[in-house]
């Protein structure tokens, strides 16, 4: 019986083992005689390839890459989306075509909903709950959340894991990276096979974390305590409506940030929740040691007396004192106005955290690979070199040329996993800050703002 028998109830999809390997080895042929055909192209026009073509032949491989993980459904879909936002990772054109997962999602039927009920909470949701809301008002790739009532009259929301979810993420990786290797052996578009196992793998033990309710039930308790003083609503967990894969949380009366913006609130309003978002990143980070790491507007509730509530806690990293100190003194060493300073400082901490080979010396890394990544430490850098920032100045990420990404992907060793955690959870803060156009106060005790 096929891991994914609960989505076969949702669609039609093909997921025996032997469907899904076939079918990914296809699409990984596919790519090879996609990627033979433009080698052959920029030969014959050697120099001439324009940045339009360069994106349209990265789109044309995403889209291949895209057909593959969409067919395959389960957590490939959740892959997909993860793969979406890993700029070190991959070309902007494939990165574009992955970025359409996010509204491949399969709602669950009622039929389902009732297996998933009886299984973990023995009983149908008409016999858990007062009431409860058949259609999902919130979907995700790994699973969709409902209102309902208690019997006690209060208000819910109930999140429902898809079926077979967690069963499939071991052949699903297993596939990806089977692709994702097939790119790298025939193409300089991706780092080396080490980089790409760590992401990968990354994504992988976050993918086990997120389905994993129980878990995500101890990280919003948790949370829920820690940040109060920061003037921060996270939701109550109800235990006893709860499981491995149901999880019943306090249902808040608040907007996402789309429809707040809406509202057209004041600068003094943008400021206020700006401030707020920024100062749990820094502290949770820094001080804290655990960050909330999946920081998407879906994520963020605003709320009408001034609060800001976080929500779903499933991805949640956990820094040690030592892994905070090096990400410190890393962005300190971006800051240093002293230039010759500021090199050793960058390379010393990337030869600690086993991203640069200690072999690697100082004068080449100022020379050949320092100006390549220098645009990028710009970007991270800006909004801490002055001590209030106007986040509607800040620029777009900077885009890195395949000639350069090719240069520096040579350097690159391995990525950390906290690393990883810690620049896509920042990339998406600021991201936010940035449409909500806050004017933030980002000085802080841990980084040196102003250089």
């Amino acid at each position: 019986m096929s891991v994914l028998k609960g989505l076969e109830e949702v669609a039609n999809l093909s997921t025996s083992k032997f469907t899904r390997t076939a079918f990914s080895g296809l699409t990984a042929a596919k790519i090879v005689a996609k990627l033979a055909v433009q080698k052959g192209k920029s030969k014959l026009s050697p120099g001439l390839l324009s940045d339009q073509q360069r994106l349209k032949n990265e789109r044309e491989i995403g889209k291949m890459l895209f057909a593959a993980l969409g067919q395959l459904r389960g957590t490939a879909l959740k892959v997909s989306q993860m793969l979406s936002m890993e700029v070190d990772l991959l070309p902007e054109g494939i990165r574009q075509e992955l970025a359409k997962s996010c509204y491949q999602v399969p709602p669950l039927n009622r039929a389902v909903i009732n297996k998933v009920f009886i299984r973990e909470l023995k009983g149908s949701p008409s016999d858990v709950f007062a009431t409860f809301e058949t259609s999902a008002f919130a979907a995700a790739s790994l699973g969709q959340v409902h209102r309902a009532v208690t019997d006690e009259g209060q208000s819910v929301a109930v999140k429902i894991q898809y079926p077979g979810i967690s069963a499939s993420i071991r052949s699903d990786m297993q596939m990806i990276r089977a692709l994702l290797g097939t790119l790298a052996s025939h193409t300089a578009l991706l780092p080396n096979r080490q980089v790409i196992s760590d992401i990968l793998n990354e994504i992988e033990e976050r993918l086990a974390e997120e389905v994993d309710y129980a878990r995500e039930a101890s990280n919003t308790s948790w949370f829920k305590q820690q940040l109060l003083a920061l003037n921060i609503v996270v939701p109550s967990v109800l235990t006893q409506y709860s499981s491995e894969k149901v999880l019943t949380t306090e249902l808040l009366a608040g907007v996402h940030l789309e429809d707040w913006l809406a509202t057209d609130p004041t600068q003094e309003q943008r400021n206020h929740f700006g401030q707020l978002i920024f100062n749990v990143f820094i502290e949770s980070a820094f001080k804290l040691g655990r960050l909330h790491a999946d920081p998407h507007p879906g994520n963020y509730l605003f709320l009408d007396n001034g609060q800001l509530a976080i929500l779903d806690f499933g991805c949640v990293k956990m820094f040690t004192p030592a892994l905070a100190q090096q990400k410190i003194q890393l962005l300190n060493a971006f800051l240093e106005l002293d230039q010759s300073v500021r090199a050793a400082g960058i390379l010393a901490v990337y030869q600690r955290q086993k991203i640069i080979a200690k072999t690697l010396g100082i004068e080449e890394f100022e020379t050949a690979l320092l100006p390549l990544l220098e645009p990028m430490y710009q970007w991270v850098s800006k909004p801490f070199q002055q001590p209030c920032y106007d986040f509607s100045n800040y620029p777009s990420c900077p885009k890195m040329s395949i000639e350069d990404a090719k240069k520096a992907n040579k350097y690159l060793v391995s990525v950390p996993q906290h690393q990883m955690y810690f620049d896509r959870t920042m990339l998406g803060v600021f991201s936010m800050l940035k449409q909500m156009r806050a004017q933030v106060d980002t000085a802080n005790v841990w980084i040196k703002v102003g250089g």
